[in-house]
């Protein structure tokens, strides 16, 4: 998706070699990066991918401490991505410090309390005015509101006045041809089939685990 409108080199960060990346971001390495592909200001634009399982394996009250302020609460079952996108969104972007240590933690029911400053995965994107972005899916499927105005924004910028749009669509009648439609749907695609191939995956290491222990 971001190949098909981009204006400037793209690539991916490679987590056994940090430094190709450190230039953007020394504390995380970038999941994928476009040199200078913000139109609006000229700056890189770095993405974080996630797909995270809706169904995590534990429950977390968002009662947070005294020593560290209030918490993400898990509340999936309350509204969508309750469960994973807050708790993303603070790891990649950080928080700002809101209250006083002495209120207590946040109370999420009133809103009041104290929410201790997390730096985030990117804090040197501030310093060189870089663009980030993260690409939430969760496992079943779901695309958080943060990552569809994303590929809206891709979209609109694929539709603009003499950009080149070098997607490849497909060619039966079934397949999508606007833009959106066509890398959402493809991007739902990767994280479903992604957490089949890696379920299938473990199912292997486990059967591959039982058989030596039954034959040993």
């Amino acid at each position: 998706m971001i190949v098909a409108v981009a204006s400037g080199s793209v690539g991916k960060g490679d987590k056994a070699a940090p430094e190709k990346t450190e230039a953007l971001n020394s504390k995380h390495v970038v999941d994928l990066y476009e040199i200078g592909g913000d139109i609006e200001t000229g700056g890189d634009i770095l993405t974080e991918t996630k797909v995270p399982s809706p169904t995590i394996s534990s429950y977390c009250a968002g009662k947070g401490s005294k020593e560290n302020g209030g918490n993400a609460a898990s509340v999936g079952h309350r509204y969508g991505f309750g469960n994973t996108e807050e708790k993303y969104r603070v790891k990649v972007f950080g928080c700002k410090e809101r209250g006083r240590p002495r209120d207590g933690p946040l109370d999420h029911s009133t809103g009041k309390g104290w929410v201790k400053h997390v730096e985030g995965d990117y804090p040197d994107r501030h310093a060189k005015g870089s663009r980030l972005d993260i690409i939430l899916l969760e496992s079943y499927g779901g695309a958080s509101p943060h990552t569809r105005a994303i590929v809206r924004r891709y979209a609109r910028h694929a539709s603009a006045k003499g950009v080149t749009d070098r997607t490849k669509y497909g060619a039966t009648r079934a397949s999508p041809k606007s833009f959106y439609n066509h890398h959402m749907q493809r991007l739902v695609k990767a994280a479903v089939v992604g957490d089949a191939k890696n379920i299938r995956m473990q199912v292997n290491c486990h059967r591959q685990w039982l058989h030596h222990w039954a034959t040993a």
